[in-house]
């Protein structure tokens, strides 16, 4: 697999196999949107034991920005994003997306999942996403339903649980 180092040595040279991910999912958000991660992802994830990482836990003080981000996108299996409004008006954000996107063109895998929050629409995200599969969180009235989709998307083949 190759993957095309867009930001010079900040990415990794070769895709890691399912072995060298330090992670199963690295969660992508909004600052703004942490109450909602909270409530309807990180909740769903520990409840079933999933190895994830979320940047205002797993980055590493004093390393660059940009460095971070390239290391949780490059080093998780899946890349989880959260889209909002306030996710799209974020550059930090945007890159994270950018990385995501480009990670996945590069390994040619389903290692992104997309999901829109707060009665986003899908015209309002950028036309290279417009086409691909997003999971809509308000079109789930019930929490088990949504548990188990979203347990479906992360699991992409592997057995886990749903309680």
């Amino acid at each position: 697999m190759f993957c095309n180092n867009f930001l010079f040595f900040l990415l990794p040279t070769d895709c890691p196999n399912e072995k060298e991910f330090s992670n199963q999912l690295f969660i992508s958000h909004s600052s703004k949107d942490f109450g909602w991660v909270t409530e309807n992802l990180i909740s769903i994830i520990e409840k079933h034991s999933i190895a994830y990482s979320i940047h205002n836990r797993d980055f590493e003080l004093g390393k660059p920005i940009v460095e971070n981000m390239a290391d949780s996108v490059y080093g998780s299996r899946q890349v989880l994003i959260v889209l909002s409004e306030n996710y799209l008006a974020s550059n930090f954000c945007r890159e994270e997306l950018h990385m995501a996107v480009q990670r996945e063109a590069d390994a040619n895998d389903s290692s992104l999942i997309l999901v829109m929050i707060n009665n986003l629409k899908k015209k309002q995200l950028p036309a290279a996403l417009r086409k691909k599969r997003v999971l809509d969180f308000d079109k789930h009235k019930k929490r088990e339903d949504w548990e188990e989709k979203m347990l479906r998307e992360i699991s992409d083949g592997e057995s886990i649980s749903v309680v």
